[in-house]
């Protein structure tokens, strides 16, 4: 006998619409997503079991164990979500130390809804603060022995700086091979100014991948993303996507929806389909559009709060129909209920650096010193940043929610807009809820079928 045993919290168990007698189970935890039988979920739906009654099937047993799916007791569930926040806040040797670089907060595009609005300028990072930011690095690897390190170039738009990128990118390269760590970079952009001949250069120096933001078809897109002076971009963007689209990296399309847009996003998967791009991307996904702060002295002023209601009325029934039509046309997604990856959350990991060489926890507060939590200049971060660490949101929830590991308390950013804090909750239960089935079972088709 090994002794009693219970189904995990954080084990979900829904039924498989085309599969009679079958179950799929999720674990929100360790990401276990597996197939059972009708007689294996009777089992997990009893308050208690034990060896015997799994009728000798000894590997489905262990399957069950080795995933996280079943466990001893609530305490064991109890340690072991401790322990997952707790290496998710303190981990430093498993995960790339992961920086956002922003090469200018300038940009060629005057999108409807850019969050950087109110703290946009024409400021580029220089060679001195390229080298700042090199002895930082060099500074936070020593300090905590990665072995991994990735570079996401970022702005405004970071091709409106292309000299930084091969600045820090050249002498990264080197500092990695002398140092035996393993480097790599990539850039989100808006595409207008990417070219096959800047690439070639780069993958040589360990580029990874690129994302470009599309907000649906050329009649939506342009309307939202125009050039700064006026002028449409979608076609130089897709005309530039094509002349990398079979170099060896990753290129990702994603882009923003609100309830307004839909139908154009649904265009711009049937455009890329007939251009045979759809299937060549590494991903393609898009998110809700969010509110920004206010001016730098009233950040609490929230701009665009209109995204902030559409992303409580529509987001949940727009995420599902774009994951669907991804999906019947053989794009994988991400699943729909795995981590929610706040940089806010880790001591280690995820950092952004402004052109002036402030730091931050996320870029939606870059611009705005009063959420800074270090400077370049200082090697140790500020108090700024032990604040955020503390607030553990994840603590103050309801410590049976099985999403847990999926929303880790909700997004910071969210509170504040909500509260006019970080330090609340941002619980979206009853949203996940409304949607953990379909989530579940198209992350087990998608398993299954590709």
């Amino acid at each position: 006998m090994r002794g009693l045993m219970i189904k995990s919290q954080f084990t979900l168990m829904v039924p498989i619409d085309d599969e009679p007698d079958k179950y799929v189970l999720f674990n929100t935890r360790t990401q276990a997503l597996i197939a059972v039988n009708s007689d294996v979920k009777n089992v997990l739906e009893k308050q208690i079991f034990d060896e015997d009654d799994f009728n000798g099937c000894c590997d489905v047993m262990r399957a069950l164990l080795d995933n996280g799916l079943i466990v001893k007791d609530k305490q064991e569930d109890k340690s072991k979500i401790e322990a997952f926040f707790e290496q998710v806040e303190t981990q430093s040797d498993i995960m790339p130390f992961e920086i956002t670089l922003l090469t200018t907060l300038s940009c060629n595009f005057k999108c409807s809804y850019c969050f950087e609005e109110g703290v946009k300028k024409s400021i580029f990072l220089d060679t001195d603060k390229c080298d700042m930011v090199l002895k930082w690095i060099d500074n936070q690897v020593s300090k905590h022995l990665y072995k991994k390190l990735h570079i996401t170039f970022y702005g405004g738009e970071p091709l409106l700086n292309k000299d930084a990128i091969d600045y820090v990118a050249s002498r990264m390269n080197s500092y990695a091979i002398k140092n035996k760590i393993r480097f790599t970079f990539g850039m989100i952009t808006n595409g207008y100014l990417l070219n096959a001949n800047d690439v070639d250069r780069w993958i040589k120096l360990g580029l990874h991948g690129i994302r470009v933001t599309v907000d649906g078809d050329k009649e939506s897109h342009d309307a939202r993303r125009p050039l700064v002076n006026g002028g449409d971009t979608f076609g130089v963007i897709i005309k530039n996507i094509e002349s990398i689209i079979d170099k060896k990296i990753n290129i990702s399309v994603t882009g923003n929806y609100d309830s307004t847009n839909v139908a154009n996003i649904i265009s711009l998967l049937d455009f890329f389909e007939k251009k045979n791009l759809l299937g060549k991307f590494e991903r393609v996904g898009f998110t809700p559009l969010l509110p920004r702060f206010g001016k730098i002295d009233k950040a609490g002023d929230m701009e665009l709060r209109e995204y902030f209601d559409d992303h409580n009325k529509f987001s949940n029934d727009i995420n599902m129909l774009i994951r669907r039509e991804l999906l019947a046309r053989n794009v994988k997604v991400p699943s729909g209920l795995g981590y929610m990856a706040c940089s806010l959350l880790s001591r280690h990991n995820g950092v952004v650096i402004d052109p002036e060489g402030q730091i931050y926890k996320c870029p939606v507060m870059v611009g705005y010193p009063q959420f800074a939590v270090g400077n370049i200049d200082d090697y140790e971060y500020n108090q700024v940043f032990d604040d955020f660490i503390a607030i553990r949101a994840w603590k103050k929830c309801d410590q049976n929610c099985p999403y847990l590991p999926t929303c880790n308390g909700g997004c910071r950013f969210l509170s504040y807009v909500q509260n006019g804090n970080f330090d609340e909750l941002w619980c979206e239960r009853e949203c996940i809820d409304a949607v953990a089935t379909d989530l579940i079972l198209a992350d087990y088709k998608q398993a299954r079928d590709f």
